[in-house]
């Protein structure tokens, strides 16, 4: 299949299965299932999304939407072992998606806003970065880590890191798994998200929350519901 129009197009990942919390993609969250909220925000901030899902009622659906295309994930690719670079690879080939901007918003971090995502867009429209991805601060003592070989201690970063105080360490930062931004063309040419070129936007930490198991779940509702109440959608 391939698709002529549009430029911007959010992929929204939600496979059935998860260890940490059953079905969690597809439990009511603040009155509609989890990947519903990211769905819906696909549409405020692209002209399309592709749902990919191994959910059966899903793709058995035959009211389809008019700006919402459904990707059925294959098998192997629903597993727990599977990445999702292989996933967006599969959309990219299925749909003949060259020269597209994507954007892909994972379901579990339904705390993003819609200024945030704006926010990555206009850093990777104005920018030359491969990707554009979204991050939270992270503790600075993981400077002070390093790997084994053999004998031999390797820092992750600068040997003088893991003598410094921590509160003389740099800032640090992660991917929080909310919001990443590529062409879909370089994506599949690079076989994944690797890059040496990537942009960020700063998202608040708690706002970065990716929901894994129950408590998560509780947690996110209550603060998605006081981000409606206080109107941040």
């Amino acid at each position: 299949m391939s698709l002529i129009e549009p430029k911007h197009i959010a992929i929204v990942p939600a496979r059935q299965g998860s260890k940490g919390l059953k079905n969690k993609n597809f439990l009511d969250f603040c009155g509609r299932p989890l990947y519903r909220h990211a769905v819906d925000q696909a549409l405020r901030v692209s002209d399309l999304c592709i749902l990919s899902t191994d959910n059966g009622a899903i793709l058995k659906k035959t009211n389809r939407e008019e700006k919402v295309i459904i990707h059925a994930r294959p098998p192997q690719l629903a597993s727990d072992t599977s990445t999702i670079d292989h996933s967006v690879i599969d959309i990219i080939k299925k749909f003949n998606l060259k020269d597209r901007t994507i954007i892909l918003l994972q379901p579990t971090s339904p705390l993003r806003t819609d200024a945030d995502i704006e926010a990555a867009l206009t850093l990777y429209k104005a920018s030359n970065f491969d990707l554009v991805m979204s991050v939270c601060g992270t503790d600075p003592k993981i400077l002070k880590s390093g790997f084994t070989r053999g004998k031999t201690f390797i820092p992750i970063s600068k040997s003088k890191y893991c003598f410094m105080n921590r509160q003389s360490l740099p800032s640090t930062f992660k991917p929080n798994g909310a919001i990443f931004i590529f062409d879909s063309s370089w994506f599949l040419k690079n076989n994944g998200f690797e890059s040496d070129k990537i942009g960020h936007i700063l998202m608040d930490e708690e706002l970065s929350m990716d929901i894994d198991d129950e408590k998560d779940f509780k947690i996110a509702e209550r603060l998605f519901c006081d981000q409606i109440d206080g109107k941040i959608h």
